[in-house]
């Protein structure tokens, strides 16, 4: 687990985009069907139960990331190295979002 060691590259930027770990994230949306699912869960509840599963800051994260990394390759030009401490999920996500 790691990053890359700026040392090796010339004018480059490091940004972490703190997107939750693949087990965050399906926890999360396992969340977010159980309220969807609930015959039970109350209208006047339902925008908070949303927001307690954590699923739409996981996507936000996520979108966000994609969205930068599209921005410096379309609009500056510029190369981009992706990854992420795994390399399986996050970095896969951004990639095809981006």
């Amino acid at each position: 687990y790691g990053y890359e060691n700026t040392s090796y590259y010339s004018n480059m930027t490091l940004q972490f985009c703190n997107i939750g770990n693949i087990h965050a994230v399906r926890d999360s949306y396992q969340k977010l069907c159980t309220v969807c699912n609930s015959d039970t869960t109350a209208d006047v509840n339902f925008h908070s139960l949303i927001e307690d599963t954590k699923w739409l800051s996981h996507v936000r994260t996520i979108l966000a990331a994609s969205w930068e990394t599209a921005y410096w390759v379309h609009v500056w030009r510029m190369p981009i190295l992706l990854h992420c401490s795994h390399g399986w999920d996050r970095t896969s996500q951004v990639a095809a979002l981006a």
